[in-house]
């Protein structure tokens, strides 16, 4: 009895991998997915993504940074000027106080003239600067690149977030020192930083609404031209 149980759970076996083999066959030959392939299957379920496997989508890459140097020196200024500020009193006990003074302005003024004259221009393709006029006023001046396009995306925020947080931290290391009487020359510093910070945030904020506005004149220019042209055509007709 369990010879004939054996031969018939044997020819059971082979009668059901016949069936799948089969149905297998005509599946592949109305999909046109060779299903005999089984590197091909194995590499599917090993790399899914590579192989855009149902139920995944490959992601873009990442488009890596065009300036990364102008970022770097975009940075190092503030965090050298606020470094310094913060280890003020070991560097005073060490060098002096002229020394560490001296450090934390040029490192502002270095900042300031990397971000006014390189790092706006290179990261968001923006440009100020101000002239004074024979009779004594001052003139905003402001220019921006014509391709947005070529503007990265990340290099845009790094410079916006380093630009506005950076006076921001100054104006609160300020207002601390504002109740420390016994150091007023530090109370000094911040109002440096602060006053050389903000000229650049108000500069760049007043170049980027300028080139809004240019944006705005422009498109509505080429409305017109487009309205203009139609109306044309439609007597013409």
């Amino acid at each position: 009895g369990g010879v004939k149980l054996n031969k018939f759970c044997i020819q059971l076996g082979f009668q059901l991998a016949n069936f799948a083999f089969s149905n297998q066959r005509e599946l592949a030959m109305q999909t046109g997915v060779n299903f005999d392939a089984h590197a091909d299957t194995a590499n599917l379920f090993s790399n899914p993504v590579a192989n855009n496997a149902p139920g995944y989508q490959t992601q873009p890459r990442r488009e890596p940074l065009r300036h990364p140097i102008t970022i770097f020196f975009h940075i190092f200024f503030k965090v050298a000027a606020i470094i310094l500020y913060w280890t003020a009193d070991l560097i005073e006990a060490a060098s002096g106080f002229v020394i560490v003074f001296v450090s934390i302005i040029l490192a502002l003024v270095f900042d300031f003239w990397v971000v006014k004259n390189v790092s706006g221009r290179l990261l968001v393709g923006l440009r100020w600067w101000n002239e004074i006029k024979d009779d004594g006023s001052n003139e905003w001046i402001f220019e921006s690149i014509e391709d947005k396009a070529s503007i990265h995306t990340s290099e845009k925020l790094i410079f916006w977030g380093a630009l506005i947080i950076t006076p921001t931290l100054w104006v609160i290391f300020g207002i601390v020192r504002a109740f420390q009487p016994w150091a007023p020359v530090w109370f000094i510093v911040c109002c440096i930083a602060v006053a050389m910070t903000v000229t650049n945030v108000l500069g760049y904020f007043k170049c980027a609404k300028g080139d809004q506005n240019k944006m705005k004149t422009m498109a509505q220019g080429f409305l017109a031209q487009q309205l203009v042209t139609q109306a044309s055509r439609g007597v013409g007709v």
